[in-house]
């Protein structure tokens, strides 16, 4: 079990659930130590995660338009713009829609906070294959 997965801030249920897990592993046969990972990104990880999740949450939706993929709202007495809004407002949720406009968000600041993302991602793959390898 990587050391850096052992967070004092975890909620019991979870450090439950990580005991109980290595103690069934343990009786399936599998020898189960805590190893130092030195995994210094992990606790950048969720933030890395949320900031790309969103930015690939947009780009890819972006192509739903009712035009050539998903629905449409017709509507001959409006424009294409008032249109394009009403497809994407009608068959959105409201957590794709926040999704949605997060990532332009972060996707539109020059992708600086993307970039930084995917550096903490790479260098997080990095880490785990190092520690995996030894």
């Amino acid at each position: 079990l990587p050391t850096s997965y052992s967070v004092s801030e975890c909620h019991e249920d979870i450090k439950s659930s990580w005991a109980s897990t290595a103690s069934l592993l343990t009786q399936l046969g599998a020898t189960v130590t805590p190893f130092d990972d030195n995994l210094t990104t992990i606790q950048d990880s969720l933030a890395a995660y949320y900031v790309i999740a969103c930015a690939e949450a947009s780009s890819n939706l972006a192509r739903y338009d009712g035009i050539r993929y998903g629905s449409r709202c017709r509507d001959p007495s409006v424009n294409f713009d008032v249109e394009y809004g009403k497809t994407r407002s009608t068959f959105f949720g409201d957590e794709v829609k926040r999704r949605i406009e997060a990532g332009e968000e972060v996707l539109s600041k020059d992708g600086t906070h993307y970039d930084i993302a995917m550096r903490i991602r790479n260098q997080l793959r990095s880490e785990y294959q190092a520690a995996l390898n030894t």
